[in-house]
């Protein structure tokens, strides 16, 4: 289980990680662009939290860019998902959602194939179920 930079969702603890994470890359990376400090603020908790681990194998500023594109993929690929999920068995419930965010990126991936077989919500949920015991 990765750690949990904030110990709670509050927006003072928010604030205290990202400006940790901030520290951190600049410690690590030297100096970071004032463009790359912006995207690393208007990362999500999920995201702080990969972040402060991938950080521990960066070697340089380039990793870090890196890794920001990986994450824009990653969006992209959740939004195409939600688009055929809703289209095939309409409006998917917040809670679902959630938890579709959270996968990994192989995971999804299998995701988006699994979804051809989907016909009710149903079929949806006992997939994420699956997925949360074998993870």
């Amino acid at each position: 289980m990765s750690p949990r930079f904030p110990c709670c969702l509050c927006s003072p603890c928010f604030i205290v990680s990202t400006k940790l994470l901030k520290y951190f890359c600049q410690a690590a990376l030297g100096e970071v662009n004032p463009g790359a400090i912006e995207r690393v603020r208007a990362l999500s908790i999920e995201e702080l939290e990969e972040l402060g681990v991938a950080l521990l194998d960066f070697s340089g500023v380039a990793d870090l860019i890196a890794w920001f594109d990986r994450q824009k993929m990653r969006d992209v690929e959740i939004a195409l998902i939600l688009r055929q999920l809703t289209r095939r068995l309409g409006d998917v419930d917040p809670s679902l959602r959630d938890r579709i965010h959270r996968l990994s990126t192989e995971q999804l991936e299998a995701l988006g194939v699994a979804l051809l077989d989907f016909f009710q919500v149903a079929d949806l949920v006992a997939w994420l179920e699956e997925q949360q015991v074998l993870g």
